[in-house]
């Protein structure tokens, strides 16, 4: 009765003193520390308790902003590989919402790489008479050099 006492006294006061009293000086303790947040290369570790306190998961997708040049391409390199061809979503940052752009890829995205290309989306009036004239409507032009388009990249579902 008194090793039960002394046992579940040391186990409230910590998990070291608990292994000391049972004689479990083998086994190691819990972590008693939140882990640091996923890191692109993730980690293993090298503390010696459950679930290391240092270990880190690693990412599985890759974000990235990229700067469109004058033809309104960009393309983005992640320096550590997805596990497979990703997703590829892009989302162009457009602070003053005055006109809408469009982007996609120019090729199939590769784990490490990606091309972007965006355009900028026109709006025009017509009338009877450009319908009937024959005229060519341009619903987009390049979208502007300088536009910032971040790029996300996510790893297929199955």
């Amino acid at each position: 009765m008194t090793r039960m006492l002394l046992l579940a006294l040391a186990l409230v006061a910590s998990p070291a003193v608990a292994q000391t009293v049972t004689g479990l000086t083998g086994m190691p303790a819990p972590a008693d520390i939140v882990p640091p947040s996923e890191d692109t290369a993730g980690a293993i570790g090298s503390q010696s308790r459950y679930a290391r306190e240092d270990h880190m998961h690693p990412r599985i997708t890759r974000a990235a902003n990229c700067t469109l040049n004058a033809s309104g391409a960009c393309s983005i390199t992640w320096t550590l590989a997805l596990a497979a061809v990703p997703t590829i979503v892009t989302t162009p940052v457009n602070p003053t919402a005055a006109q809408a752009f469009m982007c996609n890829t120019t090729s199939t995205p590769t784990t490490t790489t990606v091309a972007i290309k965006c355009w900028a989306l026109q709006t025009t009036t017509l009338s009877l008479a450009i319908v009937t004239a024959g005229l060519n409507l341009v619903p987009a032009t390049t979208a502007p050099a300088g536009t910032v388009v971040q790029v996300i990249a996510i790893p297929p579902t199955q």
